[in-house]
C-alpha cells in the first residue's frame, strides 16, 4: 500500500478554513471525484465517499459553521449546504482535483531531475 500524502490548503477568500487534502488519491477515488454528480443517489454516495477520504474525515470549523467530511452525509452536506457561500461550496468540490493536477504539474517540471542514469 502506498503511503497517502496530504497537503496543507486555505480556500483563499476564507483564510479561517484550513483544511487538508490527499495529494495521491488513488485511481478509483480520483475517477469518482471527476464524474462524482448528484443525479443519483448512488452517484452522489459515491462522490462523498470520495470527499472523505481526500479531506481526510476531518472536521474542519471556522465562520461560525462546521464542514464535517468524516461521513459521506457530512460531506455532501457541506456541498449541499445552500447557507455556504457558493464560491467556497465551489472551492471544496474542486480543490481535491485540482491539488492532484497541482502536484502533475510539479512532478512535470522536475521530471529531467527524477531520472538516473544508470552505471
Amino acid at each position: 500500500m502506498f503511503p497517502k500524502r496530504f497537503e496543507s490548503a486555505i480556500c483563499p477568500e476564507y483564510p479561517d478554513l484550513r483544511f487538508k487534502l490527499l495529494a495521491n488519491p488513488s485511481g478509483a477515488v480520483y475517477a469518482a471525484l471527476l464524474d462524482g454528480n448528484s443525479a443519483t443517489e448512488e452517484a452522489l454516495a459515491a462522490l462523498g465517499a470520495a470527499l472523505v477520504e481526500v479531506y481526510a474525515g476531518a472536521t474542519i470549523e471556522g465562520y461560525g459553521v462546521v464542514l464535517d467530511f468524516s461521513t459521506v452525509a457530512g460531506a455532501v452536506a457541506a456541498l449541499q449546504n445552500m447557507e455556504l457561500p457558493a464560491d467556497l461550496r465551489v472551492w471544496i468540490r474542486n480543490a481535491p482535483v485540482d491539488i492532484v493536477q497541482y502536484q502533475r504539474e510539479q512532478i512535470e517540471k522536475n521530471f529531467q531531475r527524477s531520472l538516473t542514469t544508470g552505471s
